[in-house]
Order: C-alpha cells, then sequence, then structure tokens
C-alpha cells in the first residue's frame, strides 16, 4: 500500500473498493480494547505521504498519562513504526526528541471509513465527513 497506488478497501461480504491515499485524510475514533480509553487518529495525506497524530487519554506505555504518538512522511501504511511520547506527570510538555516507546501502527483500509491496525485488530471508525468511502 504505497502513496503511489490505490489502496484496496475491503468490506463483509468480500466487495472491494479502490480509493487514492489522499482519500484517508481525516479524524477517525476508537477505544483502546486493553484500558477502554479514547483514542484519535488525525491523518493528513497528499500525493507522496501521508502524517499521523495519535492520542490516548491513558496509555499504559506512559503509566496512566496522556500520550501522542506523532509520525510524518509515511509512504506505505502497511508498514508503520509510530514513535510514541508521553506526557510529565504534571501533564506538561511533551520531549518530541526522545520518543517513550515505539508502536507498530500498521495499517489496512476497510470499507466504510474504518483503518484497522494489522497488529492487535483496533478499529478506528471515521468521524469528520461521509462514512461512504
Amino acid at each position: 500500500l504505497t502513496m503511489t497506488s490505490q489502496v484496496e478497501a475491503t468490506g463483509k461480504g468480500g466487495g472491494k473498493k479502490k480509493m487514492t491515499m489522499m482519500g484517508l485524510t481525516g479524524l477517525y475514533k476508537g477505544i483502546d480494547k486493553d484500558d477502554g480509553s479514547n483514542q484519535m487518529v488525525e491523518v493528513y495525506c497528499t500525493k507522496k505521504y501521508c502524517n499521523f497524530a495519535l492520542t490516548d487519554s491513558y496509555w499504559t506505555t506512559c503509566s496512566g498519562n496522556n500520550g501522542v504518538g506523532i509520525i510524518d512522511g509515511v509512504t506505505d501504511i502497511s508498514s508503520i513504526a509510530m514513535p510514541l511520547y508521553c506526557a510529565g506527570d504534571d501533564g506538561g510538555l511533551i520531549d518530541v526528541e526522545n520518543p517513550t516507546a515505539t508502536a507498530d501502527f500498521s495499517l489496512e483500509v476497510i470499507l466504510g471509513g474504518i483503518l484497522r491496525r494489522t497488529s492487535n485488530g483496533r478499529l478506528y471508525y471515521r468521524i469528520d465527513m461521509d462514512m461512504t468511502m
């Protein structure tokens, strides 16, 4: 799933639809199955790359504090290693030069405005626009 190719999204009945990577641009919401916290994913894609920002209200990685994952310049959504950054105990500034951890954020596209993480099956539903993709 590189930026120069189209993404093939799969539906429940096995139906498929092609879309460009730029069609992924949007805001997505998911639930962390491990702790029940809300996760938001902001995606911005151009013709050449995608940028991702992942926020979570309670990250185990961050000892229960807020955290953010940020990665820019992604050209293959099927292989993403996202750096994770934790807010301090006081909820303060995040040191973006020194990630706390790295998460496998590799994705596949499912019809209906859904992104699925291939490492853990977590689903992110598009919430910012038309859901028919």
